[in-house]
């Protein structure tokens, strides 16, 4: 089979040993020694049910204006309401706007947003399970004409470019996600924040291959949206890759300003 058709099977979580053998099985009618791969050692993540409480926010709902309220939220973020959103009217969730985070069109993680809970609520709440395996917009991994992809820190920044950012679910970048990236087969760079977060992922990033990328200003591509526009947003992404030598430093200078930043707070 060709580089690519393997690379499409590879992104749909098929174990490169699977693949040889059926190559092998059907072209060359022979078997094959089983080895391990590093593929076979990816944890990919599992269909979850969402709780029973969860429905789907309703636009222009007269009957909850609670519900305007999320979608009053979403607009000041540059965000389309319409997209797929969920509330819940029972006492666990309510006032959490819920992402869902889906593969393949399952469910595979949430995660709630405080809008209307108490201000001494959690600002996030979300599935109790391991995000070892989790990623916002993980299809984009298997889209076979889609080369490049930008992975960002927060879910509301792959919201904000949906066809071409994913979102990590936090700062850390563990092995898996960097098995899951790299089995991708395409052009992985990172947007890095410019706090200590930021600079440990970035880090982390360079120390195993990728690229990084930064916006001006101190911003993060949600705001920046906001702002300047998804176009200019993307230019600015692209503007700003850097690897190798131009990758550490800036990755020297940014760790430069967060000391001086964080010696003029102590002063």
């Amino acid at each position: 089979i060709t580089k690519k058709m393997n690379a499409v099977l590879v992104a749909y979580g098929i174990d490169q040993e699977v693949i040889n053998k059926a190559v092998n099985y059907y072209f060359f009618n022979k078997p094959q020694k089983t080895t391990k791969t590093a593929t076979s050692e990816i944890t990919y993540p599992k269909k979850i049910e969402l709780p029973a409480s969860f429905r789907k926010l309703i636009l222009d709902n007269n009957q909850n204006t609670c519900d305007e309220v999320y979608c009053e939220y979403l607009k000041s973020r540059n965000l389309n309401p319409s997209d797929n959103y969920y509330v819940s009217e029972s006492n666990d969730y309510y006032g959490y706007l819920i992402i869902p985070y889906t593969r393949f069109n399952n469910f595979i993680y949430w995660q709630g947003r405080n809008i209307l809970a108490d201000d001494d609520a959690p600002r996030y709440i979300n599935y109790e399970i391991s995000k070892d395996s989790i990623l916002f917009n993980f299809d984009l991994l298997s889209k076979y004409d889609l080369k490049r992809v930008y992975v960002a820190e927060g879910v509301f920044d792959s919201l904000s470019l949906p066809n071409n950012v994913i979102g990590l679910c936090g700062s850390s970048l563990c092995d898996n996600k960097i098995k899951i990236l790299k089995a991708s087969k395409k052009e992985i760079i990172f947007l890095v924040d410019s706090d200590s977060s930021g600079y440990n992922l970035a880090k982390k990033a360079i120390s195993n291959g990728f690229k990084i990328t930064h916006l001006e200003n101190d911003t993060d591509i949600n705001s920046y949206v906001c702002k300047y526009g998804k176009i200019s947003t993307c230019v600015m992404l692209h503007k700003n890759i850097k690897s190798g030598l131009s990758a550490e430093l800036y990755l020297k200078m940014l760790n430069n300003k967060i000391t001086k930043e964080k010696k003029n707070r102590e002063s």
